[in-house]
């Protein structure tokens, strides 16, 4: 099938080694990768909403500083 946008945040979770979410939407497209690569021949981790607490406060820090830049003027 073709690629979609939504496969877009599960590919780049899956190249960057991270575990994705079991109730994103999309899908990891590994033939993106080049043949003998990590990303490629390394399964897909997947991971529930309830095992993401350090996604979690990363969101919360990240969300903070957004704040503070707002707060300054930058955003």
């Amino acid at each position: 099938t073709g690629l979609s946008i939504l496969d877009l945040a599960p590919t780049l979770l899956h190249l960057f080694g991270r575990s994705v979410p079991s109730d994103m939407d999309g899908e990891v497209r590994r033939t993106l990768f080049a043949e003998g690569t990590d990303p490629r021949s390394r399964e897909v981790e997947y991971t529930s909403r309830d095992r993401m607490t350090d996604d979690e406060t990363a969101g919360k820090r990240d969300t903070e500083v957004s704040e503070r830049l707002e707060d300054l003027g930058y955003l």
